[in-house]
């Protein structure tokens, strides 16, 4: 998370604004990117290597990331004098650490258990000292009379839409997981391949993020963050009838992770404008804080809702369709105010941004030469503005793109088949799980996320990029591996993907 956050401050401090903004997007949007591809990298390694290979490419990733940060990123024009305030935050840090523990343990362990409570008193004690603390120095680690009315308004918007898009999708797993014949008013198990409800929100937050950041340089990030939320506004209330309709879901998740893309986006882009240059790592932070405590806290409160209203179906408890709308609402809610929040915030012009300082003390910022001699950039200047038609073109790219890759991840899911053998496995590529003899149904790794097959009667297959080579288990000789031929049984198969 720290990296995020330092990457957006120094973005800022090395580019110009209109660069700065359409990169903050991709940096923003980078992790659903390599959420897409991970599939594709990864399986194989843990078959061939095991889940230790896991690590040792997490670390092959983090030396060439510090690498080319060493090699090709140059230093912050921006330096500050003052000194690090070590008190300040490890107070903060503490204070968070132990009110998020207690809202997350809080529904396991019991709201009222007496180390619950302690650690609540113990997070809250330090926010108070930390608050107090931050009002008598000079130089806090969060300026608090420096946070100006636009700033908290855009930290309150982060929080709302943050918290809600993460319920939101965090229930959407929930509901695909849900045969719809269990009758509960809800569930899309059945309905259609579970593995696009989780696969649908990491292109949207791609291109979301990307086109928000680039849509930023042209009519501001308060706009396109009062965009992004508005989407997620009408994606939430898209999920009340989706929590039954496969396709209303699939609508509805993939317009979250459009909306979700664009909020992560333009919270940083609109936090950091808002901020002067010395400010722009702990804004960041700031803004990184809000993500986190919004998807906990309101995650928390769906859960609580969940638990709250439970049922039991043949003596087993099950989330109730009561549940799942007040859920739903809850989220839709806090999105409408966060709607609000953030019109204010784009509809209102504010006074330029002060750093408030004593009076007759010395500027704390020190501009290096090099950057205070380099001649302006001609990217600099701002493009003139986008008319009607052309905001209508790049819409319509934007829905062309986003639709290709939302069509791509289907072609890749439905293009390669999935079979399973009464002899006890099941193969999509070269993976291969066992399947226990009174199954039916066997859930397989997919391309994103898992299917549902269920297990034919006489079939023995092998399942490679598409083709395969199959031959009954009895009734004659099967023929040779990686044969391209496809095998249909004589009786009625019932595999399905």
């Amino acid at each position: 998370m720290a990296v995020v956050f330092l990457t957006v401050a120094l973005t800022r401090e090395v580019s110009a604004p209109q660069v700065a903004m359409t990169a903050i997007g991709l940096v923003t949007s980078s992790s659903a990117i390599f959420g897409i591809v991970e599939p594709f990298l990864m399986e194989p390694l843990i078959e061939q290597f095991g889940f230790r290979s896991v690590f040792a490419v997490a670390v092959a990733l983090s030396a060439a990331a510090a690498l080319c940060v060493r090699t090709f990123i140059p230093e912050s024009p921006v330096r500050g004098s003052g000194r690090i305030d070590v008190s300040g935050a490890l107070l903060l840090g503490g204070g968070l650490a132990g009110v998020l523990g207690y809202a997350s343990l809080g529904p396991d362990l019991g709201w009222l258990d007496g180390g619950m409570l302690v650690l609540l008193a113990a997070g809250i004690a330090a926010l108070a000292g930390w608050w107090f603390h931050a009002m008598r120095i000079e130089e806090p680690i969060v300026d608090i009379r420096a946070l100006s009315r636009p700033l908290l308004l855009t930290l309150l918007a982060v929080v709302l839409a943050a918290g809600s898009f993460r319920a939101m999708i965090t229930l959407a797993s929930l509901v695909a997981k849900v045969p719809a014949e269990l009758g509960l008013g809800y569930g899309l198990g059945g309905l259609g391949p579970s593995a696009l409800v989780f696969a649908a929100p990491a292109p949207g937050i791609a291109l979301g993020g990307i086109f928000a950041g680039w849509l930023a340089t042209r009519i501001g990030p308060a706009r396109t963050l009062l965009g992004g939320i508005a989407i997620g506004t009408v994606a939430t209330f898209v999920m009340l009838p989706g929590v039954a309709s496969f396709p209303l879901a699939l609508v509805g998740v993939a317009l979250l992770g459009a909306a979700a893309g664009a909020i992560n986006a333009s919270g940083f882009n609109l936090a950091t404008d808002q901020a002067p240059p010395e400010r722009h790592g702990v804004v960041s932070g700031l803004v990184s804080v809000m993500l986190a405590v919004g998807g906990a806290v309101v995650s928390v409160a769906g859960t609580a809702v969940l638990g709250a209203t439970a049922t039991e179906v043949d003596g087993a408890p099950q989330n109730s369709a009561t549940g799942m709308y007040l859920y739903v609402l809850l989220c839709g809610i806090l999105f409408a105010l966060a709607t609000v929040t953030a019109a204010v915030v784009a509809g209102r012009r504010f006074p330029s941004r002060r750093t408030p300082r004593s009076a007759g003390a010395p500027a704390r910022v020190q501009v290096t030469a090099a950057h205070r001699a380099a001649p302006p950039a001609r990217h600099r200047a701002p493009g003139p503005p986008l008319g009607v038609a052309g905001l209508r073109r790049q819409a319509q790219l934007f829905a062309v793109g986003f639709g290709g890759v939302v069509l791509i991840g289907m072609a890749m899911i439905f293009g390669t088949q999935i079979l399973t053998a009464d002899d006890g496995t099941a193969l999509l590529g070269s993976r291969q799980v066992v399947v226990e003899p009174d199954e039916e149904r066997v859930e397989v790794g997919a391309l994103f996320g898992s299917i549902d097959v269920v297990v034919p009667d006489g079939v023995r297959v092998r399942v490679a990029a598409g083709w395969c080579s199959a031959a009954p288990s009895a009734s004659g000789p099967a023929p040779s591996r990686g044969a391209r031929s496809w095998w249909t049984p004589s009786a009625p198969s019932r595999w399905s993907t």
